[in-house]
């Protein structure tokens, strides 16, 4: 592959700041083309209004607009939830390039919504070659890496065209040779930790695309907008979920599951829970096989949705196990210098279950068998001492003081049974 550098591809719009950014020219008197790309998963619909003219109207996620033309000069932007008067973002569309094309891309969850402004007069590559920006604008995905490879080969060997992409943060244009790719993006450093999957895409000879990586469900899933220079956008939605599987069966009870038969838990002694995730074609769900101190339990077909993460929880008697499925949201914090908390109550008759933090109440009435919302708690980003008390009405059932950090997620474990409860505070 051919690696080409990028020249003022990104305006800089926004709070978060893109590598590399310009504000794409500016000086010449007269008219522009802008148009608005909704990446948005916290807005179905936005309208853009310039200078109190509305530039594109009601524009859908994973949609982009027709161009409109505005002023190359100083203006005045409002980028509004569709059909109302709702201000979402002032994006500074000033200073531009006349009769240049510009896509504003709008980014992000519900009340927390960024702009990019992509300059569309990337030079094409010669014939046989194709080029491709990616940008990562995925609030929860965490850093990420992208691989574009021959449909089907492993990534074992494989090197990434961009790397180390943290959110809110766009790579280079890198020229590769045209053609039909499948296009995986991981976690940074990870081989396995899949983010997407796209299984076939085509990248045309002589064109320019760029990949917006835009927030999906679970937290650290991401979709893709394939957006063509001057050209249409073409959306992937995640097809995977993450599976994992937690025992919170009494101390000593072993226990082996198998998901769609790779062992995520292989006769491991509760408590426990699976080294990573798996991932998984949420197409014909997930059968889970799923043994108990060496009795075969029934096995269980599961429907999963997209981009969704789970925990397959084994609980309860261990005469009479119970495979619970949860849902889990590993969205990251949203506020400066929080964690996030929550409680999985896997002890079976323990009720009246509630979280302290600091002897305030901050999580309460967790059923047995159920991951409770997660709660913010302050936390520095060097870590900070905070004291985690769960309590089943008056009694104190687990006490622990953990230091957590900002931006990330803990969840408290309660495992085993009555009058024999442990706790434990993991790290997502």
């Amino acid at each position: 592959m051919r690696f080409t550098r990028w020249a003022s591809a990104i305006a800089m719009i926004g709070t978060l700041a893109l590598s590399a950014c310009g504000s794409g020219g500016g000086g010449n008197d007269g008219n522009t083309n802008v148009r608005l790309l909704n990446a948005s998963v916290g807005y179905s619909s936005l309208d853009l209004k310039v200078n109190d003219t509305k530039v594109s109207s009601g524009v859908n996620f994973g949609t982009v607009s027709n161009y409109g033309s505005i002023s190359t000069g100083s203006n005045t932007s409002e980028l509004l939830v569709a059909g109302s008067s709702t201000l979402l973002s002032t994006p500074g569309l000033s200073n531009l390039i006349k009769d240049g094309h510009y896509t504003l891309i709008a980014f992000g969850n519900t009340g927390s919504m960024s702009t990019r402004l992509l300059n569309e007069s990337e030079t094409e590559p010669a014939s046989g070659s194709t080029k491709l920006l990616t940008l990562n604008l995925a609030a929860d995905s965490g850093t990420v890496d992208v691989y574009v490879t021959a449909p089907g080969a492993p990534l074992t060997d494989a090197t990434p065209v961009a790397s180390n992409l943290i959110p809110g943060n766009g790579d280079a244009y890198r020229t590769i040779t045209s053609g039909t790719y499948q296009i995986r993006v991981t976690a940074t450093g990870s081989k396995t930790d899949l983010r997407l999957d796209i299984p076939s895409v085509t990248l045309d000879s002589t064109k320019v695309n760029t990949l917006v990586l835009t927030s999906a469900g679970g937290g650290v899933m991401v979709n893709g907008l394939l957006l063509a220079q001057q050209g249409a956008v073409t959306k992937y939605t995640n097809g995977l979920a993450k599976v994992r599987a937690i025992t919170t069966l009494p101390r000593g009870v072993t226990v082996t599951a198998k998901l769609n038969g790779f062992a995520s838990l292989d006769n491991y002694g509760s408590p426990s829970q699976s080294p990573a995730y798996s991932d998984i074609t949420v197409t014909n769900g997930v059968k889970v096989d799923w043994i108990v101190n060496g009795v075969t339990q029934p096995s269980k077909q599961i429907a999963l949705e997209n981009s969704a993460v789970y925990a397959m929880l084994i609980w309860g008697d261990t005469s009479a196990p119970t495979l619970t499925v949860l849902k889990e949201d590993n969205s990251l914090p949203s506020t400066a210098n929080t964690a996030k908390v929550r409680v999985l109550n896997g002890v079976p008759g323990l009720t009246n279950v509630a979280l302290y933090n600091n002897t305030a109440p901050v999580i309460s009435n967790v059923a047995p068998g159920s991951l409770s919302a997660t709660t913010n708690v302050s936390a520095g980003t060097n870590g900070t001492e905070v004291q985690v008390e769960i309590r089943a009405g008056a009694p104190t059932v687990f006490s622990e003081k953990k230091t957590m950090s900002a931006g990330k997620i803990y969840t408290v474990i309660l495992s085993g049974k009555l009058g024999a409860i442990e706790g434990n505070i993991i790290e997502q």
